[in-house]
């Protein structure tokens, strides 16, 4: 039976240090590839490591003064309660790091000698510190695929065996006299990180017992290459916990909240993405949880052995700071854990009591370290050095601490860790969505129903003067907001430019906020909006920045959406702010197919003329730009012109010469035109589908929806993709987009290569062109899923058009989904 236990879902957050998980020098949040990383780091670590075997057998690090004497012993890693018999373990010398008798001001740095248990041990190794609670609800210990390395005691009932589970311990002698039970401690987790990369690591996941779950690495599988988040680039402090919905508590770490309150597990929105912070920005926070890859390595010392609280500020501030040399990042995810509350509370009076006895600011701290400057020339771990010497000059270290940093950085020199280039000039200010996705700020819902007063006054009560009385009761109040009819869609709405957002926000906010618990608005410039006149106005609101190319790549919203990471979510839909959505119709639709409005044209691809006149079909973003992402798809896919032909249920070798492959159709156009090959800036990062995805793209396209030669169009205001393809949607979406192909092109050539036409619902829509579009009322009707366009503001300013939306619309819309009980599909 368990013991009290408190379930909170942001105190335990996930660190990564990204630009080597999600993000690279060039910008691209995707780039990270399991296999890659793996392969690169392996080979990289292999070299390296038989040159130890020869060259460091036997070494011995001595840092100090003159009058520093070698000082040996051995670290063992061994199984908890067992002694190895003779023969099982294989001795390999690397040098180690202490905190020895500081008589004289001297450091004395003993050698490490790691016991290598016979057999295969994993490269994602777990760091477990058993020192600050009970490990017996540390499921770690039995994931598979993990080796563990316990620091400190462990409950009988937990297995700790290797090669799964290792017991890290260091021989009395070692410490007896020299050290703190809190040194050693510090001194023991830094020899477990080095215990890990020495046995060639590609993950090190460090963990506390209190805060340990096996949910938290299986948030951080990195199974999807196109996942993302939020972006933060605010203040010089990040609060996360305010980010996942907990407003008003502040990081235990540096304050005295209580862990123990149940009040506290409704505080936190379950639904919250990612967010990653960038290099101008420290967060104080203490997670228990954080996960490091090889790149990253550098950042796991504890740059201190002095107090354990100290220590890890310190390593996140140093850190964060020594991110802007390569350009990379940090973030943090949502893991829902259990916090054994009864252990928390039989210490609680001495931790809140030392945190609040920190022997620094940690916000003089954050102002040094924004302001220091590594000199130019120097590589990262020399930066890294220098920091720390000018950290003790400022009095943030002492001595002996610097001599740590130093010997941990020629440890891991030995043991082969790579050491990342620095930046020449590091990226300031806010980047485009071509490189990671940017949002300046993600509201939970929580926070969402705090302002109730002012949310009513500046969105629902000018909707409601507008009817003149005539409001559903669904809409008058925000309290409806609470309680939105959808819980598993996040709604996009793109804007074509930033003024019409503040117009057209109160009549949707009105109409979408009682049924949709997730939306995202997509605007052009969102740093031009913030610091516009009545941005205080979207303190509620997530924005997302796309459009990179105008509304050419309006998809380039839904790719940037679906790559949040929204939690809990089957889906994502796409309407522009002039789509007025029959929500109803929207309920009984399979949240697990491809949404599109009806009716497509269907055009040979050779055809240089569109036959009834569209303009874009000639354009830059026209036909040329879909031939060559054809193309390129049929090249990547390593098939032959006659194999790809032959998917074709209906290809004949009698109809051959007539058949021909995009690749040939766009040999035999003329290119030397004026019409310019278009490339999106910034997307020469992004990866190509691989060979697999483009077979099932041509396979799909070619033999299933019987598309070959052909290429579809539509005008798009309303697209809807499933999860399920949501990493297939952003692949190919990026990839359309490098190539500029306009999104009336883009999405309904797509979705024939994504899956079968059985998988895809095309709804009815109304889409009005010319002079139809001045008579809204007649070509609306409720049996339609949308109408466009239907510009709010403008058009209800009219007579006619504000009693269409009062009486017409919005009556309709109530009396619809009132008839519903169900909150979810």
């Amino acid at each position: 039976m368990w013991t009290p236990v408190l379930l909170l879902g942001v105190v335990v957050l996930v660190l990564i240090w990204t630009q080597f998980v999600l993000y690279s020098s060039a910008g691209s949040p995707d780039r990270y590839l399991a296999e890659k990383i793996r392969d690169g780091y392996s080979n990289n670590v292999d070299s390296h490591y038989k040159k130890m075997k020869n060259t460091y057998r036997g070494a011995e690090l001595v840092l100090g003064g003159s009058n520093s004497r070698p000082y040996r012993e051995s670290l063992n890693v061994r199984s908890k309660g067992r002694k190895e018999p003779a023969g099982k373990h294989r001795v390999e010398n690397i040098t180690g790091i202490s905190n020895s008798s500081r008589n004289g001001g001297l450091m004395m740095v003993p050698l490490f000698q790691i016991r290598k248990v016979n057999g295969k041990f994993h490269d994602k190794w777990v760091v477990l510190d058993a020192t600050s609670g009970d490990c017996s609800s540390a499921v770690m210990t039995v994931l598979p695929g993990w080796t563990v390395i316990v620091v400190g005691e462990i409950t009988a009932s937990v297995e700790c065996k290797p090669p799964v589970c290792l017991k890290l311990e260091v021989q009395e002698n070692i410490t007896q006299h020299h050290m703190t039970t809190e040194e050693e401690r510090l001194w023991k987790r830094n020899a477990a990180y080095l215990t890990a990369i020495s046995h060639k690591a590609l993950q090190i996941f460090d963990a506390d017992c209190r805060t340990a779950s096996a949910n938290a690495l299986r948030v951080l599988g990195f199974k999807s290459t196109t996942a993302s988040g939020l972006m933060y680039n605010g203040t010089l402090h990040f609060n996360p916990y305010r980010h996942f919905g907990a407003w008003g508590v502040v990081p235990y770490a540096l304050h005295n909240i209580s862990l123990d309150r149940e009040a506290n597990s409704r505080l936190f929105d379950p639904s919250s993405p990612p967010v990653y912070v960038g290099q101008m920005t420290f967060t104080p926070v203490i997670s228990g949880c954080s996960m490091y890859l090889p790149q990253a390595f550098w950042g796991l010392i504890l740059p201190c052995l002095s107090d354990a609280t100290r220590c890890d500020i310190m390593r996140q501030y140093i850190t964060q700071r020594m991110l802007r040399e390569v350009d990379a990042f940090s973030a943090y995810h949502h893991v829902p854990s259990k916090l054994n509350t009864e252990a928390i509370n039989a210490s609680s009076s001495g931790v809140k009591h030392r945190l609040h006895k920190l022997d620094f600011d940690a916000d003089k701290l954050a102002a040094f370290l924004d302001s220091w400057i590594c000199q130019p020339g120097l590589t990262l771990f020399a930066c890294f050095q220098a920091l720390a010497s000018s950290l003790e000059l400022n009095g943030f270290l002492d001595s002996t601490d610097v001599q740590l940093v130093k010997a941990w950085l020629t440890s891991i020199k030995k043991l082969g860790v790579a050491e990342p280039p620095r930046v020449a000039t590091p990226w300031r200010g806010v980047r485009k969505i071509s490189e990671v996705p940017v949002v300046l700020e993600h509201r939970s819902e929580i926070e969402r129903s705090l302002p109730a007063v002012s949310l009513q006054k500046n969105f629902v009560d000018p909707v409601k003067t507008l009817c003149a009385g005539k409001m559903p009761a669904q809409f008058a109040s925000v309290a409806q907001w609470r309680q939105p009819l959808m819980t598993d869609i996040v709604l996009v709405i793109a804007f074509r430019y930033n003024k019409f957002l503040f117009k057209n926000l109160p009549y949707l906010e009105t109409l979408h906020r009682p049924f949709f618990k997730h939306i995202v608005y997509c605007t052009p410039n969102v740093t031009e909006l913030m610091t516009s006149a009545g941005s205080g106005n979207l303190s509620h609101v997530t924005l997302v920045e796309g459009m990179s190319d105008d509304w050419y790549l309006m998809y380039e919203c839904m790719a940037s959406v679906a790559r949040l990471g929204i939690q809990g979510v089957r889906g994502y839909l796409q309407i522009g702010d002039d789509t007025l959505l029959n929500t109803w119709m929207l309920l009984n639709l399979s949240r697990d197919s491809i949404w599109l409005p009806q009716g497509f044209t269907k055009m040979n691809a050779h055809d240089p003329k569109h036959r009834w006149g569209w303009y874009h079909w000639t354009t830059i973003h026209g036909r040329l730009a879909v031939l060559r992402t054809l193309s390129d798809l049929e090249r990547i896919s390593g098939m032959t012109s006659d194999q790809i032909l032959r998917l074709d249920p209906g290809y004949s070798k009698s109809a051959s010469s007539q058949s021909k492959t995009f690749s040939q159709i766009l040999l035999s156009v003329n290119t030397s035109s004026a019409l310019r090959q278009h490339r999106l800036r910034g997307s020469e990062s992004w990866d190509d589908p691989s060979q697999n995805e483009a077979v099932e793209f041509l396979t799909n396209y070619f033999r299933v929806n019987r598309m070959s030669g052909k290429v579809a169009h539509r005008a798009l205001d309303l697209f809807y993709v499933p999860h399920v393809l949501r990493d297939t949607f952003v692949k190919l979406s990026r990839y359309f987009m490098r190539h500029g192909v306009i999104i009336e092109l883009a999405l309904p050539v797509m979705h024939h290569g994504m899956v079968p036409k059985s998988k895809v619902t095309y709804v009815k829509a109304s889409s009005l062109w010319y002079d139809n579009r001045k008579k809204t009322d007649a070509f609306y009707s409720g049996n339609i899923v949308f109408l466009h366009p239907f510009k709010l503001k403008a058009q209800t300013e009219t007579e006619s058009g504000r009693a269409f939306f009062c009486d017409v619309f919005l009556q309709n819309l109530s009396s619809k989904l009132s008839k519903f009980n169900t909150t979810d599909k």
